[in-house]
């Protein structure tokens, strides 16, 4: 029975008399609370995520009454399903709300009161499918927002905070969607109305309420269709009545929840029911999806589920063809279907259902030898998902960082302690297993300075400016670390407090003394109150943008007296790591440091985010911190699905190996590996971290090995004997247990390519059922539209080799691009290439591009045009690979209007070997100078750069003190217009390395290559086309022209280069005398070398 409510209800709502036993909240799937976290600018954005719930497999039911008494922070949110209770065409949301702070105190968070996400992935807009939240003070906005999204349009209504909320004094809030648009309503009265038509899409299994801050959400009545004026509840002291359109009614505070069929519903729904708990299984749990189903038909409704998947490696699962069947008339049930995982790894899986098709992914995580005891690294990772602790502790990760201590949250007014939220975090952390760090900071708007810096998007909120009393902010302090004495075990001091002034006042609007005033307060308080709690200075956001002078400026200043730890954020790798550990060292001999925020969200490929998530794990142990914390709830999980990305069983398993090593031994090799790392394990044993994140290999291993696993915990196997073993697969990064240190290893590189999926035969989507238009090439990241209104980028059929090519069409409105991430050690010199063909109209030139994100390093690479109708025809530029600790990012792209179809992409070390069969030809003597006119060339300065050179891009060259000097032109000091080589080999390519000089803008052809016969005859010439094969070799005369193949700076600072030309015999059976090279026109051709490659 709904207490307070008429027992009588409405003859034509329906109830019926299961139930959900109670208690069952309690079990491992039960209602709990999840926190999201985006980086955004530099600075750590929060707003709350959802956790999908179990109801009870196969229980069908009309009116549910959920275990009542469960504390009202046991879960933030509490989840109810979707069919039979949100109508897509129209309804209404009504919540009843409890604000317990004044409505000037609403920001600092986008907090929502109810939500329900979309049940696709799609683009980063579509979050939030319909919902009603508080905007963040972000911009200088503060309002109640409402939401709602369709096929055809997105709708937002808004009302003022200060219209709404009055502290102690419940308000019904309403949301309604239908023909009269959407319309945000409180009690009872309109606030704000927008256009709205089509339907809710796409349809999660589950929704939202948060019973928790701000809003503190006592009850929720659903409705069918779309309530408006007289028809809402307008007295928020009373409960909820049923209605004839009522769905759903539910007493948060007591927990009791009933399912209601309304009047003139009919159909049936079957939706997939997204949860963080059954997106993760261990070995010999059962790998399952949950879905929520309704019938309010009078027969039983079948649906046919057809569920294919992949595995880690791409391989395809075997598929899963259900049906389910939903008996009539029920209100609500819940069905299962288990997942074909089998080992550990990351599973992709692709649903179809009822017309809609559902992307989502499952990890099973591994953890071998859990019968030895843990070691001292068993606490060295830590990750940010405070309120996720039994995900945390599935992981095997025992440390989380916590935003629940916020002062906004805890003293939402001067003297008055709100502890709900903050204490039940802490009871569930404990529950699990889980040490805390907590994170003090972000004042109240009563609070915080008045005083706004206007640099940033944030700083306008309140959590993001100083304290107005230093007095204030020690109180705060005391009175949290008192309550939570012994419970938590250390403390953050602010959120990376250089992004302060002179940097953008993204998180502290203070000055460096105001920071340190507030360090000392804080230590004497945590001091004072928790002796045994470790206190850490600022995580140091310590990127490009933020002021990088305080961390090093507070040291001078005496900041390490007054922390136990010293702190950074390592959103950019190790740069920066050895100057801020010299100076700590400095400062305080012998403190340690923590890094306690890091994501790779700056890196597209799932995959290399995975490989970089665990390797930094051991980079940062290697530079000697102390812990490593991973942010980012829905960086790790899809917003949406919330489906594990990669980097989350990479990330698992990492701790599963490192939580059984007491020791950190040191590298293991001075070969420049990416991990090259040695622990000694708890039992004596030895843990050997091996690999690259940019190369695949298999390892030759010598020693009594154990075991070896892969990235994500997947046992590799091993052949040999007698302490020789070799590794059966590749792999870019293995971990291997050994009883002894191991006595020698070797890498069999599998590949020298860093490109991942170079010839994009993977791919995924479901191309049997969509086609080629459904597809994607994995690891590659597409910029199609950005630039280009009506670029497109599509995988195609039409291939160099294998079976698919990636197209690139560009309308000239900008440039197109693919790109990749590979960290690739620098410094270094690389060939990047790849095939193109031309299908279009005109010639397009391919562009190749190297940056890195941490420095802002940025260089294109221009290649010789590819004209429609020559088929696939190979482009490549060497490429300065810059010395970065970062991961870089490649792209090839186009940007004037064409298509252009690219395969077989690669990305390789310059190599010293000589390609086999070409050998260099002899040139005669050259001239160190010419001169036309007024024009004068002089080349002493190539002759000194090419000296002791004899290989270029691996083709080897005879170079002379002088090149040969060729021109139609009357110029003085040549050899002439034309210069013939003997030849006594049948050649199949010609290269020349040669410039010019001189060259007027307009220039077409600058010479001809013609290859002569044993008779006498010529082939068909070859044209040396200006700004195709070549162009003047003042290299500053066109910053963005084809690159030079050598380049080389005189005294004068004046860089000039050479173009490396590659000539097809066109009549490869011919016996061939001689090689012709006649130069035209005016301009002065400068060839330095010549080679041949025997056919």
């Amino acid at each position: 029975m709904w207490p307070g409510r008429n027992p009588r209800a409405p003859a034509n709502t329906r109830r019926n008399s299961c139930s959900i036993p109670a208690g069952l909240r309690s079990t491992a799937r039960g209602w709990t609370a999840a926190t999201a976290t985006t980086k955004a600018n530099g600075s750590a954005t929060t707003e709350y995520f959802k956790m999908r719930k179990l109801i009870l497999i196969g229980v069908c039911l009309a009116a549910a009454v959920l275990s009542a008494g469960e504390p009202l922070y046991k879960g933030k949110f509490r989840e109810f399903p979707v069919p039979g209770t949100i109508a897509a065409a129209a309804g209404t949301v009504e919540l009843t709300l409890n604000p317990a702070k004044p409505a000037s105190e609403f920001e600092n968070e986008w907090a929502f009161a109810f939500s329900m996400v979309p049940a696709i992935e799609g683009e980063e807009a579509a979050r939030t499918l319909l919902g009603i939240c508080i905007s963040s003070g972000e911009n200088g906005q503060r309002a109640l927002l409402g939401v709602a999204r369709s096929g055809k349009q997105t709708a937002r209504v808004s009302g003022p905070r200060e219209q709404i909320f009055v502290k102690g004094r419940p308000v019904n809030v309403a949301l309604s969607w239908g023909e009269a648009g959407l319309i945000l309503s409180v009690d009872g009265r309109e606030l704000s109305q927008a256009p709205f038509s089509g339907k809710l899409s796409p349809m999660p299994g589950s929704f939202s309420v948060s019973a928790g801050p701000p809003f503190f959400a006592s009850a929720i009545r659903v409705s069918a269709r779309q309530l408006q004026g007289a028809e809402l509840d307008s007295t928020p002291d009373t409960p909820f009545p049923p209605g004839e359109s009522t769905t759903l009614l539910a007493d948060l505070r007591s927990g009791k929840t009933e399912l209601l069929t309304a009047a003139g519903q009919s159909g049936a729904t079957l939706l997939p029911v997204w949860s963080f708990d059954d997106s993760l299984s261990l070995p010999g749990e059962k790998a399952v999806l949950r879905l929520s189903g309704a019938n309010f038909s009078d027969t039983e409704q079948d649906f046919l589920l057809r569920l294919t998947g992949r595995e880690t490696d791409g391989a395809a699962l075997p598929e899963v063809r259900e049906t389910i069947r939903i008996p009539a008339r029920t209100r609500q049930k819940e069905f299962q279907i288990e997942l074909p995982v089998r080992t550990p790894g990351h599973y992709s899986f692709t649903l179809e259902c009822g017309g809609e098709r559902y992307v989502f992914s499952h990890a099973e995580l591994n953890r071998p030898d859990e019968e030895l005891p843990d070691g001292r690294f068993a606490d060295y990772i830590g990750h940010h998902l405070f309120d996720l602790p039994h995900v945390l502790a599935k992981t095997g990760i025992r440390n989380s960082r916590s935003d629940a201590f916020h002062w906004f949250i805890v003293e939402p007014e001067k003297g008055q302690f709100d502890w709900r939220w903050s204490d039940a975090i802490v009871e569930r952390n404990r529950e699990a297993g889980i040490r805390m760090l907590g994170i003090l900071g972000s004042p109240p708007v009563w609070a915080a300075d008045s005083a706004i810096v206007p640099t940033h998007k944030n700083a306008d909120m309140s959590a993001r400016r100083k304290p107005a009393d230093p007095d204030d902010w020690e109180r705060y302090v005391r009175a949290v670390a008192e309550r939570y004495r012994g419970k938590v075990a250390a403390w953050e001091i602010w959120n990376e407090v250089d992004w302060h002034p002179p940097a953008p006042a993204a998180s502290f609007s203070g000055s460096t003394a105001d920071y340190l005033e507030l360090l000392k307060r804080a230590h004497r308080a945590i001091r004072s109150a928790d002796p045994e709690a470790k206190i850490l200075v600022s995580g140091f956001g310590y990127g490009a943008a933020c002021d990088n002078a305080m961390p090093f400026e507070l040291l001078t200043l005496g900041a390490a007296s007054y922390c136990d730890f010293y702190n950074v954020h390592s959103y950019q790798g190790l740069k920066g790591i050895a100057e801020l550990k010299r100076a700590v060292e400095q400062a305080r001999p012998g403190m340690k440091l923590w890094q306690t925020e890091q994501m790779w969200h700056t890196i597209a490929d799932p995959a290399m985010q995975a490989k970089l998530t665990a390797a930094i794990q051991f980079w940062f142990i290697e530079e000697g911190f102390e812990k490593y914390f991973s942010f980012g709830e829905d960086f790790f999980f899809s917003h949406q699905t919330l489906s594990p990305i990669p980097s989350l069983p990479a990330l698992a398993f990492a701790q599963a190996m490192l939580r059984k090593c007491d020791r950190y031994t040191g590298q293991v090799t001075q070969t420049p590996l990416d991990l090259r790392h040695g622990f000694r394990r708890t039992d004596g044993s030895i843990l050997t971290v091996l690999g690259r994140t940019a190369a695949t290999a298999v390892w030759e291993l010598e020693g009594e090995v154990d075991a070896v696993y892969d990235l994500y915990g997947r046992e590799v196997k091993f052949s040999g004997a007698s302490g020789k073993y070799r590794t059966l697969r590749p792999t870019e990064i293995i971990y291997v247990v050994s009883r002894q240190k191991l006595t020698g290893f070797k890498e069999i590189a599998e590949t020298t390519n860093f490109c991942p999926n170079y010839s994009f035969e993977e791919i995924s989507g479901d191309v049997a059922t969509g086609g080629l238009k459904n597809a994607a090439a994995m690891q590659w990241q597409l910029r199609d539209r950005q630039f280009d209104p009506q670029g497109r980028i599509a995988v195609t059929t039409d291939a160099a080799t294998g079976n698919y090519a990636l197209e690139l069409t560009s309308s000239g409105a900008g440039r197109v691009y693919a790109f990749f991430d590979a960290r690739v050690p620098g410094p270094e010199r690389c060939l990047f290439s790849g095939s193109f063909k031309n299908t279009g109209a005109k010639p397009v030139s391919p562009y190749f591009d190297v940056f890195d994100r941490n420095s802002g390093y940025f260089k294109r690479y221009h290649t010789a045009p590819v004209a429609p109708g020559d088929g696939f025809v190979r482009r490549s530029v060497e490429v300065e690979i810059p010395a970065s600790d970062a991961t870089l990012v490649f792209c090839v792209g186009i940007e004037r209007p064409g298509t252009l179809v690219m395969d077989d992409i690669a990305l390789e070390r310059v190599s010293n070997t000589p390609i086999p069969g070409c050998t260099p030809l002899p040139l005669p003597a050259g001239a160190p100078r010419a001169s036309l006119g007024e024009k004068h060339v002089g080349t002493e300065e190539l002759g000194k750069a090419l000296h002791g050179k004899e290989l270029i891009h691996r083709i080897p060259f005879r170079f002379s003190s002088a090149p040969v000097l060729l021109s139609a032109a009357a110029w003085k000091g040549i050899h002439g217009s034309r210069l013939t080589l003997p030849v006594d080999v049948r050649p199949e390519k010609l290269f020349l390395l040669l410039t010019a000089a001189y060259v007027p803008e307009q220039a077409e052809t600058l010479g001809r290559v013609h290859f002569v016969r044993r008779d006498g005859s010529r082939t068909s010439p070859a044209e040396l086309c200006n700004k195709r094969e070549l162009r003047d070799w003042f290299l500053a005369a066109d910053s963005r022209g084809i690159p030079p193949a050598f380049r080389f700076v005189t005294p004068r600072m004046l860089e000039y280069g050479l173009f490396l030309v590659e000539i097809d015999n066109p009549d490869p059976t011919a016996d061939i005398a001689a090689v012709e090279l006649e130069a035209t026109g005016e301009s002065l051709l400068i060839l330095a070398g010549a080679s041949l490659l025997a056919k």
